[in-house]
């Protein structure tokens, strides 16, 4: 799936629809809230794939959400839609079963009785909305997520200081954050990894070493001497979104 042209990245259907960027952010952390919450009662994180479905879901949740006014459709029923949508593209069950399992879950976070003819309603909610997304974003489901790289970068970077293992989790905790807003859609995945591991770092207090090269860390995905530094330069500039997003949340 391609990224957006930064043109196109700031002119969301949304923002045509009269919602300014602050009130974007504050719906799409709900939304996030929301798949974190149903991902407690789905319970997929010991899946061994979880973090490469869950960062597709929102990849595929924020390209519709591009195209379509956050106006116009349920962000609850697309939100589980695409989630459904990548644990099945990721082979992660067998989602002629499992979609009971996602609905019952839904109704819980509803505080909703369960019912035959409401579970029966939301499965073809649920089905219409995957359609839907499909149709919008072209059938495209083929997404690199930053996962990839994040794996690649646990093998590479080392720290001054204090246990490396700490800031694993902390940075994988950064990076699925990273998805409340849309910067997916515009920053390669590569570049919410090292934003991910500078937040994650920071937050530690702890250094994280130059390669053995003694090139700086965050040149581990690049060798050439452009690409690193336009590498470092996306990264610094995610991270003044990430923040200025952040700010938007406290207002």
């Amino acid at each position: 799936m391609k990224l957006f042209s930064y043109n196109s990245w700031l002119q969301p259907q949304s923002l045509k629809d009269g919602i300014q960027l602050e009130n974007q952010v504050k719906l799409y952390k709900e939304v996030y809230d929301f798949s974190q919450k149903l991902e407690a009662l789905l319970q997929n994180g010991n899946h061994p794939t979880f973090n490469h479905y869950y960062q597709k879901a929102l990849s595929i949740f924020h390209r519709f959400a591009h195209s379509v006014s956050l106006r116009k459709f349920n962000r609850h029923i697309y939100m589980l839609a695409s989630l459904y949508l990548s644990a099945k593209d990721n082979d992660m069950f067998d989602h002629t079963i499992e979609i009971d399992r996602y609905v019952k879950c839904f109704i819980v976070y509803c505080k909703a009785k369960e019912g035959d003819n409401l579970q029966s309603v939301l499965i073809e909610k649920i089905v219409d909305a995957e359609s839907h997304i499909l149709q919008m974003i072209g059938y495209d489901l083929n997404i690199i997520v930053p996962q990839v790289y994040f794996v690649e970068a646990k093998l590479k970077i080392t720290v001054q200081h204090g246990e490396l293992s700490k800031l694993h989790e902390a940075a994988q905790n950064c990076l699925n954050d990273l998805f409340f807003t849309n910067a997916c859609l515009y920053y390669e995945p590569k570049i919410l990894v090292l934003c991910s591991l500078q937040i994650a770092s920071d937050n530690l207090k702890m250094t994280i070493s130059d390669l053995d090269s003694g090139d700086p860390w965050y040149t581990i995905f690049s060798r050439n001497p452009e690409k690193q530094q336009q590498d470092y330069e996306d990264m610094q500039e995610l991270l003044k979104y990430q923040e200025k997003c952040l700010q938007f949340l406290e207002m």
